[in-house]
């Protein structure tokens, strides 16, 4: 992985993204990382990515993982209701 500071991205972003086709490329900002460029070219690997980055869905796996410690856990309706209702949230803040 290719580390690179924020000014350097700011300068040079088209080179990077470039670049970003054959290794991915951590960003620091006074040397400490704010953010990375990876090349996604699945679209099931880029959902893969949104989803491990959600708060809202990672806080409803934390909900689903303490509600089977407790009581053997959630319906499966209810999950899917729940991931319904997540998906319909995210799209109404993108509006």
């Amino acid at each position: 992985m290719k580390t690179v500071s924020l000014a350097e991205i700011n300068a040079h972003f088209n080179d990077y993204l470039k670049v970003s086709q054959g290794e991915s490329i951590l960003i620091t900002d006074n040397g400490h990382p704010v953010a990375a460029i990876t090349l996604v070219v699945d679209p099931d690997e880029l959902e893969r990515l949104m989803l491990a980055n959600s708060v809202k869905f990672n806080e409803l796996l934390n909900k689903s993982r303490q509600s089977i410690k407790e009581n053997g856990g959630m319906e499966h309706d209810e999950f899917w209701e729940l991931v319904d209702e997540l998906s319909l949230n995210k799209a109404e803040e993108s509006n």
